[in-house]
């Protein structure tokens, strides 16, 4: 039902979140390796970019480009000024250095293989998941801290540093 609502809701471009994320950006802002600033930046699942342009201001990237399966959120992330293609990082592939992937792991048909994928494609990776298994809004799959440490364990991460929102109840995973 989750996955049925969400397309359904993406594809007429509407990209809502109910929760505030400032507290996260505030934590990875703090806690970001030098190393992991002014590099090419592709955000995996940029939906209407207003993520993405947050994003970018801690990150200054050199290049920043935001992908996602929804036209309708592409279109929403160009208007905002995001250079954004569609792209199916599922079934498509896709390379750069530091890869972004912010409340999508859990979308994924095959988190495991995918990210796998992915990692192998980017140089270093951002990785934000929720750990709030009672979470009410969330269109993909709920998942707690130690599964998502499992899907990162069997897809060959490297986790450099894992940053816990504790008030936020989540996890932001710096990886290689």
């Amino acid at each position: 039902m989750n996955k049925l609502v969400g397309k359904i809701m993406y594809s007429l471009g509407i990209n809502f979140s109910a929760y505030n994320v400032s507290r996260e950006l505030d934590l990875l802002q703090k806690n970001i390796p030098d190393d992991f600033l002014q590099r090419d930046v592709v955000d995996i699942g940029c939906g209407d970019g207003r993520l993405s342009l947050k994003l970018k201001q801690i990150l200054k990237p050199k290049f920043f480009l935001g992908i996602d399966l929804s036209k309708s959120l592409i279109k929403s992330a160009r208007k905002r000024g995001l250079n954004a293609k569609v792209l199916d990082i599922e079934s498509q592939t896709y390379s750069g250095d530091l890869g972004i992937l912010w409340s999508v792991l859990h979308h994924f048909n095959d988190p495991v293989g995918t990210l796998e994928k992915i990692s192998k494609e980017f140089h270093s990776l951002i990785i934000r998941e929720s750990i709030d298994e009672k979470r009410l809004i969330e269109l993909g799959r709920r998942m707690n801290r130690k599964e998502i440490m499992k899907i990162l364990s069997a897809s060959s991460v490297k986790i450099r540093k894992v940053i816990e929102a504790r008030k936020n109840k989540s996890l932001i995973i710096l990886t290689k």
